[in-house]
C-alpha cells in the first residue's frame, strides 16, 4: 500500500528521529534506568528505516537505502551494548554516528545527482558473473542482447 505522506513529512520524520536517536543514546549512556529510553531508541532506529525506505521510492535512490540498513545494525547492536561493561562508551559513539548521519542525509538530499533514472549500487565483479555480452538467438534468426 503506497504511503501517504509526502517526501517532505518523510524527511520531517527521518531528521527528527534521528536527532532524539541521538539524544536517547546519550541517556542511555548516562542514566542507570535503561529500560524506556531503550524502547524509544528502538521506536526512533524502526522509523528512520521504514523513512529511508520512503525516500528510495519517491527518489530511486539505493544510497538511502544504505543509510536505513546502518539503522537497522545500530537496532541490532544496542540490544548487546545494553549488557556490556562498556555501554557508555559504545553509546556515546553511536550518538555522534547518528549525527553525522543525519549530516550526511541533508547533504545528500540537496547535492546533485548527476545523472537521471534510478540510482542504484555498482554491481561488483564476482567468479559466477559472465564478463563478455550474452546474446540469444533465436528461431528466427534474429540475435538479442540477453
Amino acid at each position: 500500500m503506497p504511503s501517504t505522506l509526502t517526501e517532505q513529512e518523510v524527511w520531517d520524520v527521518i531528521t527528527t528521529n534521528l536527532r532524539d536517536a541521538a539524544e536517547n543514546c546519550e541517556l542511555l549512556a548516562n542514566l542507570p534506568a535503561k529500560g524506556p529510553t531503550y524502547i524509544k531508541l528502538r521506536e526512533n532506529l524502526q522509523l528512520i528505516e521504514g523513512g529511508c525506505r520512503q525516500i528510495v521510492e519517491f527518489r530511486r535512490d539505493m544510497r538511502y537505502d544504505l543509510l536505513g540498513m546502518r539503522a537497522r545494525d545500530c537496532h541490532q547492536r544496542a540490544g548487546d551494548w545494553l549488557r556490556s561493561v562498556s555501554a557508555p562508551i559504545l553509546f556515546f559513539k553511536l550518538a555522534t554516528a547518528l549525527r553525522k548521519i543525519r549530516h550526511d542525509m541533508e547533504r545528500l538530499r540537496n547535492a546533485r545527482t548527476g545523472r537521471r533514472g534510478p540510482i542504484l549500487p555498482a554491481v561488483g565483479r564476482g567468479k559466477h558473473r559472465e564478463t563478455r555480452p550474452v546474446y540469444i538467438r533465436r528461431p528466427s534468426g534474429l540475435v538479442m542482447p540477453a
